[in-house]
């Protein structure tokens, strides 16, 4: 089987099954490359891409050369011809892509049905809906491509082909990228994986009272993840805690918290005057470096959950979208859940999550028990993602009020809990990893690994 596959996020998951499967023909296209006459063979019959390269590589300014490319490969292909699109690592946004993934359709005159999504991310559908019958967002589409486009006929399903999965997140996450120490895959799941290492499977809590309340751990920069600590620092939250914001935002928009947003959280005077000048503020690293390994970035550091009582953890995508003009919010986010949560819940740690409406209930259907007995978790059912995200802020300014004496009886009547996060975890991510590659190699029509 003829592959071709662009080479940006080249080690998320179903990329290695086809790199171990020797009957695939496969043939890297680098974007970068002035030259290149790959577009003009014939015969391809399965083309890889990252969710993230629909946009970045044709539709943007500069993709004409990439669009004209793309045009002879599908005449140069017949109608079986697969187009495979990645959404399985970190930053699984579809609920802002729908849009990139219906205009590369129209762009190419392909049905939809044509693509296959992996995904990570979890209420799709609900996220799907919801984008789909919101007349403000499909405007633009509507303006960009003909009238009698599709996208105004299929509000009632996905038409595009997809693949997700509620534990896919907890498996990815989970078995270090389905690769043990020898670079193989492991069918099996957790031969090596980096929550099972001695420290990690043996860890014990620590029982006297902790030297800090609080842990909130940043690196990549995003709107939310800036509100959140800015708000920490602001209080002084970092004297009695672990807080990082691992960026000196260097080659970020220092801008990028629109003023009303910062005056709406009473953070404008602040982050102006004073957060700014201590960035970077490190913690967990040396140094800010995205090219470390998945076991170097995303591995929990146990001393920091075992010095704290509770943690901060603001995912990878919160509804807050900036514009030119201001900002709005955005309700058509999934649910996307990463090593972030993942750690927390592995190292005895309660925590409040900034995330989509409805986290910590997919985390209760997953099987998960969260902490009532330390939050008021009401801002889980908040749909209002500035609303959420304030009575977010409300509760660290409430739970850090407490003597550490009370944290620490809190923490412990939360013991059973913790056990059993943990013990779910383990269970989801020894037998639920078969399961995802099964449904993986049935899907991709590869063999056994």
């Amino acid at each position: 089987m003829k592959v071709l596959k662009f080479d940006a996020y080249t080690d998320n998951l179903f990329r290695i099954f086809f790199t171990r499967d020797s009957r695939m023909d496969i043939k890297t296209f680098h974007p970068q490359e002035t030259e290149t006459n790959i577009w003009e063979e014939k015969d391809w019959e399965i083309l890889v891409m990252s969710l993230f390269d629909v946009d970045k590589y044709f539709l943007q300014d500069d993709s004409e050369k990439n669009i004209e490319g793309m045009k002879k490969l599908l005449e140069n292909t017949d109608h079986d011809f697969k187009i495979y699109i990645d959404g399985l690592g970190e930053g699984s946004d579809i609920g802002t892509r729908w849009y990139f993934l219906f205009k590369f359709c129209y762009l190419f005159n392909l049905h939809p049905n044509r693509i296959n999504l992996f995904l990570t991310a979890m209420n799709v559908e609900k996220c799907y809906t919801t984008w789909i019958n919101s007349p403000e967002d499909l405007q633009q589409l509507r303006d960009e491509t003909s009238k009698d486009f599709m996208v105004d006929k299929v509000k009632n399903f996905i038409p595009f082909n997809y693949y997700d999965n509620d534990y896919i997140s907890f498996v990815y996450f989970g078995v270090n990228k389905f690769i043990n120490r020898d670079n193989t895959i492991n069918r099996m799941g957790g031969s090596y994986n980096r929550l099972y290492e001695t420290d990690g499977l043996f860890l014990k809590p620590n029982r006297e009272l902790r030297k800090h309340k609080i842990l909130s751990l940043v690196a990549n920069p995003m709107t939310h993840r800036l509100v959140v600590q800015t708000h920490l620092f602001q209080n002084g939250y970092d004297k009695e805690g672990l807080v990082s914001f691992n960026t000196d935002l260097s080659d970020f928009d220092k801008n990028v918290l629109h003023p009303t947003m910062l005056k709406n959280f009473k953070l404008y005077k602040y982050y102006n005057e004073e957060f700014l000048k201590q960035l970077p503020i490190r913690l967990d690293w040396e140094e800010f470096d995205t090219t470390q390994s998945f076991v170097g970035r995303y591995s929990p550091n146990y001393d920091f959950y075992n010095s704290t009582y509770f943690s901060v953890v603001c995912e990878t995508n919160y509804e807050m979208n900036l514009e030119s003009n201001g900002f709005r919010d955005c309700i058509h986010y999934p649910i996307f859940l990463t090593e972030k949560t993942l750690n927390a819940l592995w190292s005895y740690h309660p925590f409040l999550i900034v995330n989509a409406k409805g986290s910590l209930q997919k985390l209760k259907e997953l099987g998960f028990e969260t902490f009532s007995e330390l939050f008021d978790e009401s801002y889980d059912n908040e749909f209002d993602p500035q609303k959420r995200l304030k009575m977010v802020l409300s509760e660290i300014d409430r739970v850090m009020k407490l003597d550490k004496e009370e944290l620490h009886k809190i923490y412990w009547s939360m013991e059973d809990k913790f056990i059993h996060n943990r013990n779910r975890i383990l269970d989801i991510v020894l037998n639920k990893t078969p399961e995802v590659y099964q449904d993986l190699q049935k899907i991709l029509n590869v063999r056994e690994i």
